[in-house]
C-alpha cells in the first residue's frame, strides 16, 4: 500500500469528528494503529472496541462486521454450550461407571455453563479488542478503493451534485 493511500484511511478514520484536539489525538491513533497494520501486524489494541464491541463497530459504519461478529459470537455460545453438554455428560458417564457420585454433590450442570458462558466474555471482549482496527482498515481500505470521499459518497457523486448546484445558481 502505498502512502496517499494511508493518508486517505486515517483521514476517513478521523470523520466525522470536526477539528479538535481530540480529533488530532485519534488521527494519532489510527496513523500508529495503521502504519503497523500496514507494515503486516494485523493485531492492534483499541479499548473502545474491547468494551463497546458491536456498537463501536456501528458508530464506524461497520454495519456487516458487526452483524457478523455478533453471529459469530452466537454461533460460538451454541457450539461451546454443545461442547460442554457432551463433555459433561461423558464426565457423568465414566463417573457412574466407576461409581462416583461426584456431580450431584459438588457442581450441577447448569452451574458448569454458567462458568463456561462467565469465562467466555472476557475471551470475546479480547478477541475483538485486538483485532477490531484491522477490520477498520480493511473496510478503510475498501471505501478508498471504491473512491469515497469523507461524507462517504463515491467522489463522483460530489460532482454531481457540484454540477447541480450551479445550473440552479444560473
Amino acid at each position: 500500500m502505498n502512502e496517499d493511500e494511508l493518508k486517505k484511511i486515517i483521514e476517513l478514520a478521523s470523520y466525522p469528528n470536526t477539528s479538535s484536539v481530540r480529533k488530532e489525538k485519534r488521527n494519532k491513533f489510527y496513523e500508529k494503529a495503521f502504519t503497523k497494520i500496514a507494515s503486516g501486524k494485523t493485531f492492534t489494541w483499541n479499548w473502545a472496541a474491547c468494551f463497546f464491541n458491536t456498537t463501536w463497530m456501528l458508530y464506524r459504519k461497520m454495519y456487516l462486521t458487526s452483524i457478523l461478529v455478533s453471529l459469530g459470537a452466537i454461533f460460538s455460545y451454541g457450539i461451546l454450550m454443545i461442547v460442554a453438554f457432551l463433555f459433561v455428560q461423558l464426565f457423568s458417564f465414566i463417573l457412574m461407571l466407576l461409581k462416583i457420585n461426584f456431580l450431584q454433590d459438588s457442581i450441577s450442570i447448569n452451574n458448569f455453563f454458567e462458568i463456561i458462558c462467565i469465562l467466555m466474555l472476557p475471551i470475546i471482549f479480547i478477541l475483538v479488542g485486538t483485532i477490531s482496527n484491522y477490520f477498520y482498515y480493511i473496510d478503510l481500505q475498501h471505501k478508498v478503493q471504491l473512491e469515497y470521499n469523507l461524507i462517504h459518497k463515491k467522489q463522483r457523486d460530489r460532482i454531481v451534485v457540484n454540477a447541480e448546484i450551479k445550473l440552479i445558481q444560473n
